[in-house]
């Protein structure tokens, strides 16, 4: 069995069923598509090149087929309004909904890296960069490392980000721990109605969380 990394929803839309049936046939389990986000101005801004009712179609023709389409989405862009980020939210939930098959990677927070074009642009609005390249370690879309988002906002993204990785069932493939696996099963409820309903007060599940992530981190033995 392998897997596609980097796929883009524009060459998705230009397979067709013959060219899927034979990504089945030939192993292929799993598509990891980049979607980023649900706001066109958004999808504009970082020439995405595509649409939101682009990344639904590719939801819709990849599922008849047994391939998992993996998406990633982003949020924390520079200019990016609260709004925008609802939107993203409610498009993850419409795909999970749509395509029982469909995954979402936990939802990152936007980082510049050096070269891209709008690593500038986040420059002038306050982003300082790292001075060494061993201090760009911790600059990931994990981390919020950004001036922008901050106070309630990046509360409320440390919360999509955490919530998120829990709405489908990938903790069950990527996590040897049984008792890891039956911790996100029994939080996953959970996580849906924090992103359903946008609610992100008292997040003790997120410090909780994110402790025991760090633990994980530290020792690999709770993986086994």
């Amino acid at each position: 069995s392998w897997t596609i990394q980097g796929v883009t929803v524009r060459s998705v839309l230009r397979m067709d069923n013959s060219y899927l049936k034979m990504l089945v046939e030939s192993g292929c389990e799993q598509l990891n598509i980049g979607a980023e986000s649900r706001s066109p101005r958004i999808l504009k801004m970082i020439n995405k090149g595509i649409t939101p009712k682009n990344i639904l179609a590719v939801n819709q023709k990849i599922k008849p087929f047994a391939i998992y389409p993996w998406f990633y989405f982003v949020v924390g862009f520079p200019g990016e309004a609260e709004s925008d980020i609802n939107k993203t939210i409610k498009l993850v939930i419409q795909l999970l909904r749509q395509n029982p098959r469909a995954k979402v990677s936990g939802i990152g927070c936007y980082t510049p890296y050096p070269g891209t074009p709008m690593y500038q642009d986040s420059q002038k609005l306050g982003f300082k960069p790292p001075r060494r390249l061993f201090d760009w370690r911790t600059y990931a879309v994990d981390q919020i490392n950004i001036p922008w988002i901050k106070g309630k906002l990046k509360r409320k993204i440390e919360a999509i980000q955490f919530a998120s990785f829990f709405l489908d069932e990938k903790a069950r493939d990527v996590v040897a721990s049984p008792i890891i696996k039956l911790a996100a099963w029994v939080y996953r409820p959970f996580a849906w109605f924090r992103l359903k309903h946008n609610c992100y007060q008292i997040p003790v599940d997120v410090w909780l969380g994110n402790k025991i992530k760090k633990k994980l981190a530290r020792d690999r033995n709770w993986l086994k």
